[in-house]
């Protein structure tokens, strides 16, 4: 009988002797958006106990597609431009309390005045607040960041900020940017400066019922990708670009670019990413954030099995849908559209493979572009491959030790 790598692991598969190992995932400057969506909630204040939006919505601060601007009603500021009568606020909380040694923030606050150069900036910030919190109602551990002079950002690397948290590092479950009374103005319906990106970062050991995103090349250099049929396209909106599998919403591409499929592609199961984890990794959930102009609403996740070797020594794979695929719970699910929260995430019986496909990808717009995939799993060490005999018995992968 041929004997094949040990490739997948179902509902009612059987692990091969020599277990995964338990002993956890070391981690560092690690965002802790790599998670189910599901798991985070988004929250805005203001000390007129009004919230409110121009352009966006909060989901964003988590997942970069797009931007959140908070209303003039909500700042007091806008008409003109002018320094709002409210302080505010926006954040997100997290699954958990996480270690946090940095924030990653991106700003929005309206270019220079169309007008002409030689006038006013229209929305600044001048100075704001990164705070943590392990109750939401505590905010007095406060890194400022104070430019000292009116700044405006819209898009671009100088709109993306690194705040250490230097001496206050530590666990902390709610993260907050805070804009007060003087250090900003509004313009126009614009409130005051908005928001593309709340990312707490840190360092841990993950283990347990974590979670860790598989297909992080920065984290796990082994990881790589490779695509067919794909098209790249230019897209002049606000966002952040991921790179497809560094797990950093915070980097952005000099040149504004991303890959996927286009409009007549839609559906096409022969047009798909193929992302190599380096080694087995068990996968129970994927996760894509799209471009928020371009963004797309459905893919299809697949799996591979190694049955051989090739003259040059590359690993043959197979590739088959993964059992049970069906949407993550959560309210983001609704906003895969242009301006909103661009995120399809899917749960799956858990899987074990080296090689992983997103496929059969369809949008709602010209294209449907990825910002980042994300491959979540349980966050164990897996041994090397061991070689195993596969049954397939009614369509369902068994594995049994040979």
């Amino acid at each position: 009988m041929r004997r094949l790598r040990c490739s997948v692991v179902v509902a009612a598969a059987v692990m091969a002797a020599g277990s995964v190992a338990a002993e956890g995932v070391e981690v560092a400057n690690y965002s802790w958006l790599q998670q189910s969506p599901n798991v985070f909630q988004a929250f805005a204040g203001s000390t007129n106990g009004v919230v409110g939006s121009t352009m966006g919505v909060l989901n964003n601060l988590y997942t970069s597609g797009y931007v959140w601007i908070p209303s003039t009603a909500m700042t007091g500021g806008g008409t003109s431009t002018s320094t709002g009568t409210e302080t505010y606020w926006a954040g997100i909380k997290l699954d958990q309390s996480r270690w946090i040694d940095s924030v990653n923030v991106q700003l929005w606050a309206w270019g220079p005045n169309p007008a002409g150069p030689s006038l006013p900036l229209q929305a600044t910030v001048t100075k704001f607040y990164v705070e943590v919190s392990n109750d939401g109602s505590d905010w007095s551990k406060s890194v400022a960041v104070d430019f000292e002079t009116p700044r405006s950002f819209t898009k671009g690397v100088d709109s993306q900020l690194t705040v250490s948290l230097d001496s206050l590092a530590g666990k902390y479950q709610y993260i907050r940017v805070r804009f007060a009374v003087g250090d900003y103005a509004g313009y126009a319906n614009f409130g005051g400066p908005g928001l593309t990106l709340i990312d707490p970062r840190g360092h841990a050991t993950l283990s347990g019922t974590d979670t860790v995103n598989w297909a992080n090349a920065t984290q796990f250099p082994g990881v790589t990708v490779k695509g067919n049929g794909l098209t790249d396209a230019w897209s002049g909106n606000i966002a952040n670009i991921g790179c497809v599998i560094n797990g950093d919403l915070f980097d952005i591409d000099a040149q504004n670019k991303r890959w996927g499929v286009s409009r007549a592609d839609y559906g096409d199961p022969n047009r798909w990413f193929e992302i190599n984890l380096g080694q087995e990794r068990t996968v129970g959930e994927a996760v894509g954030l799209w471009d928020s102009a371009w963004c797309g609403n459905s893919f299809q996740v697949e799996y591979g099995v190694v049955v051989g070797e090739d003259a040059m020594g590359n690993d043959i794979v197979n590739f088959f849908p993964v059992l049970h695929q069906q949407p993550t719970d959560g309210d983001y699910a609704s906003k895969t559209q242009p301006g909103q929260s661009s995120i399809t995430a899917y749960t799956f019986d858990a899987v074990a493979a080296q090689y992983w496909r997103i496929s059969t990808i369809s949008g709602v717009a010209d294209h449907a572009l990825f910002n980042e995939i994300m491959l979540l799993g349980p966050a164990e060490t897996v041994p090397e491959p061991v070689t195993t005999g596969l049954l397939v018995l009614g369509g369902l992968a068994l594995l049994r030790r040979r």
